[in-house]
């Protein structure tokens, strides 16, 4: 009996003998998971034959094989054991007789043998081409790269492999051991390295020599402005490339093309008809930007922007009204383009377009004519583009107006100041402008970011240098922007939304969607639909993502792209909490603007590069999400239903709850999630939401309170699942783990809530206790529970108005803090106010009783006091002050030696009242 060993290993060498087999290959899969060797098998003893002596290709995989290929599953450092068969008789006669017949082609295998296996139809899977690297080989490609500067895809046609298996392989492999301090092993062909060198010089002289000439070829047609290129190009392509272009550009070209050569040339007529013509003609982008010295990107953007022969006909009155209002929606390009059925480069160029010439009107000018007439009728250059000399021609040298980034204060006063100057007068629009910021100036938020060097302004020099074209413009950006809010309108649309959403009057219905049109009336230029929208934004904000990408989930999602590319539905099962539109979304996010991977693939490849080492692959135990989490507790429920209040766990249990929450969740990772839930907690008989009736009962003292609950949702909503700014801003008495905690076992309708379901809940009564939840759950709001419902509607104006204190002195301090703020921070304004925690509400009461209990049973004549927030501070003040009718004068209150445009109703200011609510 012989018997072949052969260990596997990742880098066998091409040929081996062992014993009597030789011409051996081996190769791996291109994802590791099997292997294909091939070699002769030669009977070595009379009366025994290993195989025929037909190469045997033999295939390490898990699946079938057919067509004298067997698997064999093993280890990749495991050794393999082919045991030698013995012959039949017959066949060890057909064999002496004649040595030159025929050999059957299938192996004569033993039925017993580990390596026989059935034949099946199916074949092994094709898979990509899988190139070997060596330590040498690695050194050459960093020699060639670094040190003869030879580009990637000069390297690539050397190597014969993908120039981007040669720049991954650098960049995974090679740069970090570089990097970490690594040294790469001695080149000891060096013959070979040279000669790869010389073809790979040689190979970038005959490719730059070809370009130059391509571009010599083009300046006859192109002109001056392609010439000046073809000498900045020739100048870099060596003697003999030089010696060439330097016939092609004349004395005269020179003359006129004078020292600055270093600038592009700007398009011209000349060059656009090139490209139209060379695109008619049928020639590819990189020859067109060969042709005409520029980038084929560059010269793609120019003819489908400004070149394309349909461009003319594309724009109908329909499209073109169809592409502002999405425009001004903020819908993408993509869909715009998907939606009108034209390219996005196209509606961009449009839209542009469009801006210019409605720039153009506001500025007060025509598209023929660039100059208007001031007061005193002299012309003046309003818009930037060519200035004029003496004389009145056009000089030489152009200016540009600098751009201007204005603050929201300052946007929402230029609005106000043309509502009350209209948009004719812009010299008093601008000095009430300058006026306003000047006369404090200590007071001016940062607008801009500071720039470096000599150019740096003050606050001061830089209201003075804002000119009319900048408010112009800035006017007619904001003004085209309907969902932007000026704080005059925002502060009418709260005072009429308190008038119509707070009745007292039981005649008369408190319902706010009855009066959004009479709303929309007073409130100005906005419609019902965004008044709508924009109260329940200010009155209970969502966050728009609350399920962000952390850098884990990048890392995994990366390193699952370098594997499949863009399959995204493979990609979604390594990114456990992640959908393949998730992911999708995602990519097609985070490459917006990158270079375009069919017209600049080296650049999108090494821009994905960046990415993926910004954001490496890293480990970590499986977190549970919310809705896991959930389902975890609901299969609890059900076992604790099953099996009574004691339920026996066994291995077998967990596995199948495990099961139900996930499929190939472990079910340690379950234990350890539940015991995490069931500290201080009562997960089993249901959290708070499920069994919560009315009224609501003062909590325990170590459980969650329902106003806790309230101060929770909320956070969740204008914060997300940021657990330390969550406990830093509403819950500063309650760890980050127990506000974790929490979140798990409590239902999270009321950090989702929609516009429907707010307004839905808002009209089911007109306080919390009036309210018939469990109707409202079952007929109204399915999926919902008790609790959720009740801390909506409590967390709402509706209740917030109705049941806060407020003292005459802290009316007072309110109007004098909003004038100090001049209404910006009202977040500053609202830490003014000192007093009880509204969430401690219950630890206060049993003080309170103790206080009692010691003074004899008398109540304590101090009042209640209680801490404020931003937006109970915003909807107090508006009550305050004096209604504001649309498009009213602005009048200036100016207390401390400042202006502001707050409204005060100076009677409160001196006037005492009782403690009242609002409503009152």
């Amino acid at each position: 009996m012989h018997r072949v060993i052969y260990r596997i290993r990742q880098s066998p060498p091409p040929t081996r003998t062992i014993g009597a087999a030789s011409r051996t290959s081996f190769n791996w899969a291109h994802d590791r998971s099997y292997a294909i060797i091939s070699f002769d098998l030669l009977p070595s003893t009379p009366g025994t034959n290993l195989f025929s002596t037909r190469p045997l290709n033999l295939a390490l995989s898990p699946s079938a094989s057919s067509k004298g290929r067997y698997q064999y599953s093993t280890n990749a450092q495991q050794a393999l054991n082919i045991p030698a068969i013995p012959i039949p008789q017959q066949q060890q006669q057909h064999l002496s007789s004649s040595s030159n017949s025929s050999i059957p082609s299938t192996p004569i295998l033993v039925s017993s043998s580990k390596l026989a296996s059935s034949p099946s139809p199916q074949k092994l899977p094709r898979k990509k081409t899988v190139y070997d690297w060596t330590p040498e080989l690695d050194a050459m490609i960093v020699a060639m790269n670094q040190t003869y500067s030879i580009d990637w895809r000069t390297i690539g046609k050397l190597l014969d492999r993908p120039y981007t298996t040669c720049y991954s392989r650098y960049i995974n492999t090679i740069k970090p051991i570089l990097e970490k301090g690594g040294t790469l092993e001695e080149i000891r062909d060096r013959e070979k390295l040279e000669r790869l060198v010389e073809e790979g010089l040689n190979l970038i002289r005959e490719r730059k020599e070809a370009s130059a000439a391509a571009l010599a070829a083009a300046a006859e047609a192109v002109g001056t402005s392609v010439s000046k290129k073809i000498r900045s190009v020739g100048s870099g392509t060596g003697a003999r490339a030089g010696a060439g272009l330097s016939a092609a550009v004349s004395s005269d070209d020179e003359e006129e093309l004078g020292a600055n050569t270093s600038k592009r040339p700007k398009w011209d007529a000349t060059i656009d008809q090139t490209i139209k013509d060379m695109v008619a003609a049928g020639n590819s982008w990189p020859e067109i930007g060969r042709a005409v010295g520029r980038p084929f990107s560059s010269c793609y953007s120019r003819y489908h922007a400004n070149l394309d022969p349909a461009l003319g006909t594309t724009w109908s009155p329909e499209s073109i009204q169809r592409l502002k209002d999405l425009a001004l929606q903020g819908v993408s390009w993509k869909k715009i383009a998907q939606e009108l059925k034209i390219k996005s480069l196209i509606c961009k160029a449009k839209w542009a377009d469009i801006g210019r010439s409605e720039l153009a009107t506001a500025a007060g000018y025509d598209n023929d004519s660039r100059f208007t007439s001031d007061q005193d009728g002299q012309l003046k250059h309003s818009t930037p583009g060519a200035a004029l000399d003496p004389n009145g021609r056009k000089s030489s040298t152009s200016s540009r107006t600098k751009i201007v980034v204005f603050s929201m204060d300052e946007s929402a006063l230029i609005l106000e100041l043309a509502e009350r100057y209209g948009t004719e007068n812009w010299d008093k629009i601008l000095q009430d402008f300058q006026q306003h910021f000047l006369d404090d100036i200590t007071s001016l938020p940062t607008t801009t970011k500071p720039s470096k060097g000599k150019g740096k302004k003050s606050p001061r020099d830089r209201i003075l240098s804002i000119t009319i074209p900048h408010l112009r413009k800035q006017y007619l950006r904001v003004s085209r922007n309907k969902s932007f809010w000026t704080f005059d309108q925002e502060t009418a649309l709260i005072q009429q939304v308190l008038k119509y959403g707070i009745n007292n009057n039981s005649n008369s219905s408190d319902n706010i969607d009855d009066h959004w049109a009479e709303i929309a009336r007073q409130t100005g230029p906005h419609s019902p639909e965004e008044c709508r929208t924009h109260w329940k934004n200010l009155d209970m904000p969502v966050m728009p993502n609350l399920n962000a990408w952390t850098k884990t989930e990048q890392g995994t999602f990366w390193s699952a792209w370098r594997q499949f590319g863009s399959d995204f539905k493979r990609i979604s099962k390594f990114c456990s909490n992640r959908t393949a539109e998730d992911c999708q979304r995602y990519f097609e996010g985070i490459t917006k603007g990158f270079p375009s991977p069919d017209l600049e693939p080296d650049a999108f490849a090494e821009r994905i590069a960046e990415l993926q080492e910004n954001l490496p692959y890293t480990r970590q135990k499986y977190l549970f999400t919310k809705e896991r989490s959930q389902r975890l507790q609901r299969t609890m429920r059900i076992c604790h239903q099953r099996f009574g209040a004691s339920p026996t766990m066994h291995a077998g249990t967990w596995q199948w709850i495990a099961n139900k929450v996930h499929r190939g969740l472990s079910p340690t990772s379950c234990i350890e999630h539940w015991n995490y839930l069931r500290q201080n907690l009562d997960v089993i008989h249901g959290p708070l939401e499920e069994n919560q009736t009315t009224p609501i009962k003062p909590a325990a003292p170590y459980s969650w309170s329902h106003e806790e609950s309230k101060l929770l949702d909320q956070g969740i909503r204008e914060l997300g699942a940021s657990w330390s700014d969550i406990q830093h801003r509403f819950l500063p008495w309650r760890t980050t783990r127990s506000i974790r905690q929490r979140w798990f076992i409590m239902s999270d309708k009321a950090t989702k809530v929609t516009e429907d379901e707010y307004y839905t809940i808002l009209a089911a009564g007109p306080t919390a206790d009036s309210i018939d939840y469990e109707q409202l759950t079952q007929h109204h709001l399915p999926g919902w529970n008790l609790s959720p419902c009740r801390r909506v509607f409590e967390t709402s104006f509706k209740h917030i108005v109705k049941n806060t204190i407020w003292q005459p002195d802290e009316d007072r301090l309110l109007l004098k803090r909003t004038i100090e703020e001049r209404g910006r921070d009202w977040n500053a304004i609202a830490k003014s106010f000192k007093g009880t925690q509204p969430a401690m509400a219950p630890l206060y009461d049993q003080a309170m009783q103790r206080e009692k209990e010691e003074n004899g049973g008398k109540e304590s004549s101090e009042p209640v006091r209680t801490q404020k927030t931003a937006w109970q501070c915003r909807l107090r003040w508006c009550q305050l002050v004096e209604p504001l009718m649309p498009k009213g004068p602005i009048v200036n209150v100016t207390e401390h030696g400042r202006s502001n445009i707050l409204r005060i109703s100076k009677k409160l200011l001196q006037t005492p009242s009782s403690p009242s609510t609002p409503s009152e």
